[in-house]
């Protein structure tokens, strides 16, 4: 090699080298953050209306919370488009004799701002659809359990006291998402309960503001069902009920 194409092309200082490798790491980490913005609002669309909403169990919290994670995608986004829009506006306002409007704006600075916004608020965004996600995967695994132990208990089931009197009747049922257990006695309005224990063997629920236990036990094609108001003397036992 000769002197003149030493001189001609002298070695890279320590700070041009480093300054090409920052700019293609931020360059990566651009894509990834538009990349990973992109994709959150391409699975929550999915969970939303796709096929995968019928195997994954999502309630109304579930719902509102993937949407503010997307509300965040887009958010981000927004900020790269302000970032690269301020970055143009500052690069052009920098060329001598620009007239770049409003005067004196400080493009570079929002644009800076902008980048920094975008990755602080894409990461946030990323951890909390990680946390969503296996929060759904979580709660959809204890429905199908819960569904698959109050399978013994489905069905609509009514009956008498051993006097004949006290008609009742229950409704266990089990919708997409959750299983429903409805309580009717004396021909009164019903109330929902709650599932407080469901195995092969027994189920307990809760109704009227946990003022109401039930428990009930599958005994061949019956239900045996015993019930008790909270802070009343009285426990009435119930004959077998068995299904319509």
């Amino acid at each position: 090699m000769s002197t003149g194409d030493v001189k001609s092309n002298p070695p890279k200082r320590v700070e041009e080298v480093w300054e090409e490798k920052r700019k293609g790491f931020l360059d990566a980490i651009n894509d990834r953050i538009r990349t990973m913005a992109l994709g959150s609002l391409v699975l929550i669309w999915g969970l939303f209306i796709g096929e995968a909403h019928k195997d994954v169990s999502m309630r109304k919290g579930s719902r509102i919370s993937l949407l503010m994670v997307a509300l965040g995608s887009v958010t981000v986004l927004l900020f790269e488009y302000v970032e690269q829009w301020a970055g143009y506006l500052g690069a052009k306002q920098a060329l001598p004799g620009s007239k770049v409007k409003p005067y004196g704006f400080p493009y570079t600075e929002v644009s800076r701002r902008s980048f920094k916004i975008k990755h602080l608020l894409g990461v946030g965004t990323i951890i909390a659809l990680i946390v969503v996600l296996g929060l759904l995967l979580i709660q959809t695994a204890v429905q199908a359990q819960t569904a698959n132990d109050m399978r013994p208990y489905i069905g609509n089931w009514c009956g008498s006291d051993r006097d004949g009197n006290n008609y009742m009747h229950l409704t266990i049922e089990h919708e997409s998402d959750r299983s429903i257990v409805r309580f009717n006695w004396k021909e009164r309005d019903p109330t929902e309960c709650s599932i407080v224990h469901a195995d092969t063997t027994s189920a307990e629920f809760r109704c009227e503001n946990n003022e109401l236990r039930i428990e009930a036990k599958r005994d061949n094609d019956n239900l045996n069902v015993r019930w008790q108001r909270t802070g009343d003397e009285h426990e009435q036992s119930l004959v077998t009920c068995r299904t319509q």
